[in-house]
């Protein structure tokens, strides 16, 4: 299944900024959550709204946020952002598309609405972990170390 791929999972005690993972829902969750999660993987780069969401499988709005947060914890928007972002880190670590694409292709319209989101959900702006990712940066709490130099943060 798509979603699987993303390798994500969201935190369940509410916190926000912090590197979360989205794994698949358990085998027993509702067939529903797994197609809407389906939907959201095979729509990433279109805006994705509750209510086709919830028609998409066949509920109302409301029993699908009941049904996301029963089986995997969080709310469809929160689901999508998460699938989202870990499709951009994907992209970031391996392909050479700019920072303006990757937020395209992942759904963001506004380039400065994706970086803020990224750099709140994995610590470092979409660049910066690009470069973490292929070793030319190692990040720390306070700095930045380029092989032998060190940098502040800005």
């Amino acid at each position: 299944m798509p979603w699987r791929s993303a390798g994500r999972s969201l935190p369940r005690d509410g916190s926000k900024g912090t590197t979360c993972l989205l794994t698949p829902p358990p085998p027993r969750s509702d067939p529903r959550v797994r197609e809407a999660l389906d939907f959201i993987a095979a729509h990433l780069d279109e805006p994705v709204t509750l209510a086709r969401l919830a028609r998409h499988v066949g509920v109302s709005a409301s029993h699908l946020i009941r049904l996301f947060e029963r089986d995997i914890g969080t709310p469809p928007h929160e689901a999508m952002r998460a699938m989202r972002l870990a499709r951009a880190a994907e992209l970031l670590s391996g392909s050479a598309l700019v920072v303006k694409e990757i937020g395209a292709e992942v759904g963001y319209r506004d380039p400065s609405d994706f970086t803020k989101d990224f750099a709140r959900q994995y610590n470092l702006p979409p660049m910066r972990y690009r470069l973490a990712q292929s070793g030319m940066i190692r990040s720390t709490n306070k700095m930045i170390s380029f092989t032998n130099k060190k940098v502040l943060k800005p």
